[in-house]
């Protein structure tokens, strides 16, 4: 189909059935030589996308590392992600908390890869998206999802630490309250399931994490911490 509303090429590749190869490469020849460069340019390819019933491999390959470079490398801050490109991925990928998109979900995955920050907005609501595998089926993640079983499978393990990979320290998960919010909401619906042994032991594993980043006291520990305080004023 024909968009004269867009610009070559672009107009030729917009609303075909399937994108195939030799779309890749006529869009990286003849429109985006250098990758994308403006919000605009990533607006575009993602409207090209979406307007496509089928994606070769070799599109998804080549859309996912573009946007996913786009947010990371090419915008402000370099190599990390702040709130407000965190927004821009979820304005246009996510619907009502939901990424239906399985290549936009990719984006966001291989984006926190290449970033040294991720801010808990983005994990939280890409760690959402296995809750609603319990609570609906809604989502990529739950129609895509490797294992059918009611319970927390293997595959959503490697899920939950691809996100949250970045999290691990000395054997504790240094989560935010937005992170342990979504895992306690998973727990509660999974808790008369069988689950994979790991699931246990990552819950066990979480610690509240810091404005610093680091493991906030657990409570007796503030209390001593306090009557030792105490102790030393007297």
């Amino acid at each position: 189909m024909f968009d004269p509303r867009l610009p070559y090429p672009a107009s030729v590749v917009a609303g075909k059935n399937r994108l195939s190869a030799d779309d890749v490469l006529l869009l990286r020849r003849h429109m985006f030589p250098m990758g994308l460069l403006t919000t605009g340019d990533a607006e575009l390819l993602w409207t090209i996308h979406c307007a496509s019933v089928e994606r070769s491999c070799e599109w998804e390959a080549w859309f996912v590392e573009q946007m996913a470079e786009f947010v990371v490398v090419r915008c402000h801050p370099q190599y990390a992600l702040d709130d407000h490109n965190a927004g821009w991925l979820l304005g246009n990928f996510a619907s009502d908390d939901a990424i239906s998109d399985s290549v936009a979900l990719e984006v966001c995955l291989h984006a926190m890869e290449l970033a040294a920050d991720v801010p808990d907005m983005l994990s939280a609501l890409i760690l959402d998206q296995l809750r609603l595998v319990f609570a609906g089926g809604k989502g990529a993640y739950a129609k895509g999802r490797a294992a059918k079983r009611a319970g927390i499978a293997s595959c959503d393990i490697d899920f939950i630490y691809r996100i949250l990979r970045g999290s691990v320290h000395k054997g504790k998960m240094l989560l935010s309250q937005r992170e342990i919010a979504v895992l306690d909401a998973i727990d509660v619906l999974v808790q008369n399931e069988i689950n994979h042994p790991a699931w246990a032991d990552l819950m066990r594993s979480i610690a509240a994490r810091d404005s610093n980043g680091h493991a906030s006291p657990v409570p007796w520990l503030q209390m001593l911490l306090r009557e030792m305080q105490d102790m030393d004023a007297a």
